[in-house]
């Protein structure tokens, strides 16, 4: 455990050995994220962005139509890539592929939450609340 209360002290004691554990962990696990995350093309990360603001699971049809519909409007939010259905779909699989998302029945799902919200925090703020879902 790495808190525990002392009833008879009436005080809280931390395994600091513990935490700092855990921490290198996390750290070792953010790294890797971050690996996965790069590893992915433009038009990818840009859908991704969108599903982290969807949540943690969400439809292929859902998150197709949306970034159809941001991309499609807006002049602002332009990137390199032709951005179609198929584009999209195919963007999932490669997300798929290289282990950030996971495909189960009908949905998609961040393999980790800690990867839907490093792609959240990849979205400016002022941009985040427009986008909104």
């Amino acid at each position: 455990k790495l808190l525990v209360y002392d009833e008879i002290n009436c005080s809280w004691n931390f395994n600091t050995e513990k935490i700092e554990e855990e921490t290198k962990v996390s750290d070792s696990i953010a790294k890797l994220l971050s690996c996965k995350v790069k590893r992915l093309d433009v038009g990818t990360q840009e859908m991704l962005k969108i599903a982290s603001l969807i949540g943690y699971r969400f439809q292929e049809d859902m998150v197709i139509e949306i970034t159809l519909d941001i991309f499609g409007k807006s002049t602002k939010k332009k990137i390199s890539v032709e951005v179609t259905n198929e584009s999209l779909r195919l963007s999932l699989g490669k997300a798929v592929d290289g282990g950030v998302l996971e495909k189960i029945s009908s949905h998609y799902q961040f393999s980790h939450d800690k990867i839907q919200t490093a792609f959240r925090d990849l979205i400016g703020r002022s941009e985040q609340e427009k986008l909104h879902l």
